[in-house]
């Protein structure tokens, strides 16, 4: 969680997560500020990251994740 509550006042939104994903290989890093840790905002977030053609990454064969709550639902396979 934020210390300080990121609010945007152009769409009405206020941040409080930052979801860091971290590419073992290439070593590339990025942060991205959440609304909520719902597991497809997560997801869609991570979807994002991974097309964006700035980027140097190609989607991993393993995604490794923690154990959270928000890997829960679109992330997890059981």
């Amino acid at each position: 969680m934020l210390p300080h509550v990121y609010d945007d006042q152009e769409r009405r939104k206020v941040y409080l997560h930052i979801l860091v994903l971290i590419d073992m290989v290439t070593r590339f890093k990025c942060a991205v500020v959440l609304i909520s840790k719902n597991s497809l905002e997560v997801w869609n977030t991570i979807e994002k990251i991974y097309n964006d053609f700035k980027n140097p990454l190609t989607w991993p064969a393993l995604l490794m994740v923690d154990g959270a709550d928000e890997f829960k639902g679109y992330l997890h396979e059981e």
